[in-house]
């Protein structure tokens, strides 16, 4: 995937302190089933705002952004 690391991003901000790798797997898991989604498809969508005029990064600080909001 070319923006692996983006990826990592977005979910680090969902995990909680201490979490276990495996606590994160889970996580990573559950949020990509239960929004119906796949990491390619997030993989194919970054690269689509990138192609837009937003890097990633900055797709990042947006969500960062929002999560903070809720």
């Amino acid at each position: 995937m070319k923006h692996e690391s983006t990826i990592d991003k977005i979910f680090e901000l969902m995990y909680t302190p201490g979490m276990s790798d495996e606590d994160k797997k889970f996580v990573k898991n559950e949020v990509l089933k239960r929004l119906g989604y796949t990491l390619e498809k997030l993989d194919e969508d970054i690269e689509t705002g990138v192609k837009n005029g937003y890097p990633p990064q900055f797709q990042v600080e947006i969500l960062r952004r929002i999560i903070e909001i809720k």
